[in-house]
């Protein structure tokens, strides 16, 4: 089971801050890539990391999400949370709500 917490910049929670919080997104195709450029990130300290799993090959999978990518390796990312964040396209969102209202309509 993966556990969540709130993210606190500078102590406080991002919109709080006197200054804005900077993202550093990691954009891998694989988990070996994302783990790289984590390595990469991590000595700029940024105040968040973004992992964007929509560019994530593995991305169906939830299982080699979990094992492979960047959030399975936190003691990387030297207490920086790490930001979980899938973007749609506007077809997708439409057709999963699609199948949502069908299941719905299943249901009865």
């Amino acid at each position: 089971m993966t556990r969540t917490q709130s993210i606190e910049v500078c102590g406080e929670p991002p919109a709080a801050c006197a200054i804005p919080a900077m993202r550093t997104p990691l954009v891998g195709r694989s988990g070996r890539d994302a783990l790289a450029q984590l390595a990469a990130v991590v000595p700029k300290q940024p105040d968040l990391i973004g992992w964007r799993v929509d560019s994530f090959g593995g991305i169906g999978d939830t299982k080699l999400v979990d094992r492979d990518g960047p959030c399975a390796e936190r003691a990387s990312a030297r207490g920086m949370p790490i930001l979980f964040t899938r973007r749609w396209r506007l077809t997708e969102l439409r057709s999963a709500a699609g199948r949502t209202d069908a299941a719905r309509q299943d249901d009865g």
